[in-house]
């Protein structure tokens, strides 16, 4: 069977077809149920069909070979711009700050073609399966450690706020007991991830793309034709209206979450996993897929201004609550919670299986044990997931903070891996560039959150926020990683200039020794 640049077989395709096919059979039955009544809570069981349907197809890649646990996704992992966080991030950005929430949905596409067309292709050069692998070989080993401990950092952070949002998704929209449903659902995707690893979570994505794309896009699409226009979602794209309202948001905010998206999400080692076909027309074809969903954000912006929903007060209810505010039917609803769950799955299984192919490779492969054979490596990869997920559950927080903060500290490495790359610089500046950013972020998260006492005297003003309390700078501590980025451009260039300097000789060498003659 001829293997495709996911490295699915070629099965993705069909996986697709089958669970969309799926998903719109449980619609047909939502339908029937919504028309002649039901005592029974079928329609909020219907919504984890997708899920469902997409473990089962996953499964079919399930393998006791080592070599795909530890493998890359390849192109899919661009489905991660569908994260349920940017899904519903992406309309309030646009109900508080007009065009500046646009640009900010710009921005994260734009870190996504980075990461995946600029990125991914120039880590995939080094052969090494992971992100901070490739820094390694490319930057020596005094990089590779501090870039493996950003990266782990990170993509915990994002599989706790992927968790803690799963559970609020379901509470909103699915009416069930949230931290069950999250914990069967999170179940599901280890299940996934340590059954296939990345070849498993490849087919994953290929299966659940086109359904959370389906569920996402008929809301509005239904909305606008209850309305009497054309039922194209993305035609408040092209208005005034979804931009009409008063700017909640800043310049410089703006340009500060600008910045974070771009790098952060250039950066992330589960999107930016090293790729050799990522300038492919297939990896073009996913890019362009997940901005045509992200693009349909000023249509939820528009609809929820019109029926009166408060962004600043109800910052989630714009999307999880866009079939009852528009007067959407049943089947609607269902579509969109079964794509919002089914996004998320995607999101922790594509940052668990990076997770643990990074635990393996770069910590115990790398610091126990350096001749480890493969297959022991998968074990402690596979060790890695299991841990990562339950702490997932256990590990508190709010789920905007907690994402800000993992893509901040994944924004701290992105001048190494983005603009040094590039610019080949040198080992001692891409370590300090990686430690110098790391610190910001660190630093700036752990005394605000966990010595606020000594924040007040070091300066720190404390406010709340959606996004942390406010620390150095006034920003919030889940913005930090755009000044972040900033020092660690600093230390790059100090170390750079550093190190080209001219050299001067010793006069003792420069002093000719005087004939004898």
């Amino acid at each position: 069977m001829e293997r495709t640049a996911d490295g699915t077989d070629g099965r993705g395709g069909n996986a697709g077809v089958v669970v969309l096919a799926v998903v719109l059979a449980a619609a047909g039955i939502v339908a029937a149920i919504d028309r002649f009544g039901t005592p029974l809570p079928l329609p909020a069981i219907l919504a984890a069909v997708p899920v469902v349907a997409g473990v089962v197809a996953a499964l079919g890649a399930a393998t006791l070979s080592p070599r795909p646990v530890l493998s890359p996704p390849g192109d899919p992992v661009a489905g991660l711009l569908l994260s349920p966080l940017l899904l519903v991030a992406a309309p309030l950005g646009i109900a508080l700050g007009g065009l500046s929430g646009l640009a900010l949905v710009a921005a994260a596409i734009a870190g996504g073609v980075l990461a995946r067309r600029v990125v991914a292709p120039a880590l995939g050069r080094t052969g090494a399966p992971t992100l901070p692998g490739a820094v390694r070989e490319h930057f020596g080993a005094a990089a590779g450690l501090p870039a493996a401990v950003a990266a782990a950092a990170a993509l915990l952070l994002l599989v706790a706020a992927e968790a803690r949002f799963l559970a609020e998704i379901i509470r909103q929209t699915v009416g069930l007991a949230p931290g069950t449903s999250a914990a069967m659902v999170l179940a599901l995707v280890a299940i996934t991830v340590l059954s296939g690893g990345g070849r498993a979570v490849a087919l994953l994505v290929v299966a659940l793309v086109p359904t959370i794309a389906l569920g996402y896009l008929i809301g509005p699409a239904a909305a606008a034709w209850q309305a009497g226009a054309l039922p194209l979602p993305w035609l408040p794209l092209f208005g005034s209206d979804a931009f009409a309202g008063p700017s909640r948001m800043a310049a410089p905010a703006t340009i500060v979450l600008a910045v974070l998206l771009v790098a952060g999400l250039a950066a992330l080692p589960s999107l930016a996993a090293p790729s050799a076909s990522s300038g492919t027309t297939r990896a073009r074809r996913w890019i362009v897929l997940v901005a045509a969903v992200l693009l349909v954000a000023p249509a939820y912006a528009l609809y929820g201004r019109a029926a009166g929903i408060d962004p600043a007060a109800s910052p989630a209810a714009l999307v999880l609550n866009f079939a009852a505010y528009a007067g959407l039917g049943a089947v609607p609803a269902l579509l969109l919670a079964g794509a919002l769950v089914a996004a998320s799955a995607l999101a922790l299984a594509l940052a668990l299986a990076a997770l643990g192919s990074i635990v393996a490779e770069d910590f115990y492969a790398r610091l126990i044990e350096r001749q480890a054979p493969l297959g022991r490596r998968a074990v402690v990869g596979r060790a890695a997931m299991l841990l990562a997920a339950i702490l997932a559950v256990a590990v508190p927080g709010d789920p905007a903070l907690l994402a800000a903060l993992g893509l901040s500290v994944a924004a701290a490495t992105a001048p190494v891996v983005v603009v040094g790359w590039a610019a080949g610089i040198g080992r001692r500046a891409a370590t300090a560039g990686l430690l110098a950013g790391t610190l910001v972020v660190a630093l700036d998260a752990g005394i605000a959150l966990g010595a606020p006492g000594l924040g007040t005297m070091l300066g720190m003003t404390l406010q709340p926020t959606v996004l942390g309390p406010t620390g150095w700078m006034g920003l919030p501590v889940g913005a930090s990683g755009a000044p972040a980025v900033l020092v660690a451009l600093l230390a790059m260039g100090a170390m750079t200039l550093h190190e080209r300097r001219p050299r001067r000789s010793s006069p003792a060498a420069a002093t000719p020794s005087p004939d004898p003659s």
